[in-house]
């Protein structure tokens, strides 16, 4: 569809939409929106769809640099102190982790 038959188009559907009292019926208003969406989606598409791309990249680039910024403190959080008053067996953890913390209390261990 081209500019004029767009243009021809929404000119139709305003001009028979309007009523005695100069409001659009809903339905004509529905219409007479998706011409206008599809018009400018038409002129301005690939300019829109370049802008979200470049949206997109700049913002997972944000989360990329937050995500590595915080592995380190992620990694921190991982780390389990277990005191030398508890037993080790007695812990719900894992075994992996209970043979480490029976054979070095006071050495923090890593979850898996």
């Amino acid at each position: 569809m081209g500019a004029d038959a767009g243009d021809h188009g929404l000119r139709r559907l305003v001009i028979s939409g309007l009523g005695s009292k100069g409001q659009a019926a809903a339905a004509v208003y529905s219409s007479m929106s998706r011409t206008a969406y599809n018009l400018v989606l038409h002129e301005h598409g690939p300019k829109l769809y370049d802008k979200l791309t470049e949206d997109m990249e700049d913002h997972l680039q944000e989360m990329r640099v937050s995500i590595e910024a915080a592995q380190g403190v992620l990694l921190e959080a991982d780390t389990v102190f277990i005191h030398p008053t508890v037993d080790p067996s007695m812990c719900i953890c894992g075994g992996a982790r209970q043979q480490a913390a029976a054979s070095s209390p006071r050495t923090p261990t890593s979850m898996p």
